[in-house]
């Protein structure tokens, strides 16, 4: 199957509610809106970045970037999809086009999988949030890529 990624822009309105739609299916607890996705690609500093497979979207990335500090505010593949090298791609792409000295991410610390490809990307542990999320309550780790 054919994969195509694309950047979004103010205006994507269906992307962003695909996004949204996503958001929820995988974290209900507190999903962000179509609203939060237009925003993030609206901002000055944001991005936001989608992956398609024909015509339905796969995977998504939204971050931040500003005098060569990044965030990574959400990184989400639809679960038919994983394991084939979206989220790395995303993040990829990421990392090549803002080309941040320095990236910020919280990651749940159950999350073996996500923590494995933020460590193949030179991402290393420098904190703990705890009780950072809810439904159920978990630590979030702090990561960080670059100086």
């Amino acid at each position: 199957m054919k994969r195509r990624v694309k950047r979004l822009r103010a205006g994507d309105t269906a992307e962003f509610a695909a996004c949204a739609a996503l958001e929820c299916e995988l974290f209900p607890d507190e999903p962000w809106s179509a609203q939060s996705f237009a925003d993030t690609a609206a901002a000055e500093t944001g991005y936001l970045l989608c992956t398609f497979a024909e015509d339905r979207l796969i995977g998504y990335f939204a971050g931040t970037c500003a005098a060569g500090s990044g965030e990574i505010l959400r990184v989400a593949t639809d679960p038919a999809f994983r394991r084939q090298g979206i989220a790395a791609d995303l993040i990829w792409y990421y990392l090549a086009e803002m080309k941040p000295v320095e990236v910020f991410l919280e990651v749940r610390a159950s999350n073996a999988d996500a923590i494995s490809l933020y460590r193949h990307y030179g991402f290393k542990e420098v904190g703990v949030r705890k009780r950072f999320y809810h439904d159920p309550t978990e630590d979030a780790i702090v990561m960080k890529r670059g100086e």
